[in-house]
């Protein structure tokens, strides 16, 4: 039996899932060009959200 994936796991794919349709990530065939800008967009959404990520943290350390 496969691993499932937990609520939040889902809920995160679900969310990803509709940034890249919203982003038009998704597409019947792809091009060597389509994989670069994939990989280039899940880079910079990576990016942002380490940014967030630490600053959330830095608020919270703030915050005690």
């Amino acid at each position: 039996m496969a691993d499932r994936l937990d609520a939040d796991q889902l809920q995160f794919v679900e969310i990803l899932a509709k940034l890249m349709l919203e982003h038009q990530v998704f597409k019947e065939e792809y091009s060597e060009q389509d994989f670069d800008e994939v990989i280039t967009w899940l880079t910079k959404l990576r990016a942002q959200i380490d940014i967030t990520i630490e600053a959330l943290t830095d608020k919270m350390a703030e915050g005690t």
